[in-house]
């Protein structure tokens, strides 16, 4: 069994200008990734910068390659759907 693991920063493009308006971007993104893609994932950092948020995912499966392809996956997603861009970013794949 192996599981991914891929923390990742993201600017919001939209430039909030309250928490509340960046809540609202990042509770769209978290519902996303929820219902279309296989990982847990939680909002982890830089909680009161208006325009950076900081996720946490986590997905498990039996293929490293399968699991990076998901990261790919969701990741451009994302920046394809949501006004985010991703600029920092750890994967990590590990054995279980």
């Amino acid at each position: 069994m192996k599981f991914v693991v891929w923390k990742a920063r993201a600017r919001i493009l939209t430039e909030p200008h309250s928490l509340k308006e960046k809540r609202g971007v990042v509770k769209s993104v978290l519902a996303r990734v929820r219902n279309r893609f296989p990982f847990s994932v939680a909002e982890v950092g830089d909680h009161d910068i208006y325009n950076l948020v900081e996720f946490g995912f986590c997905s498990v499966g039996t293929d490293s390659v399968d699991l990076e392809r998901g990261v790919e996956k969701c990741r451009n997603a994302l920046e394809r759907d949501f006004p985010i861009e991703f600029f920092e970013e750890s994967v990590s794949v590990e054995n279980f």
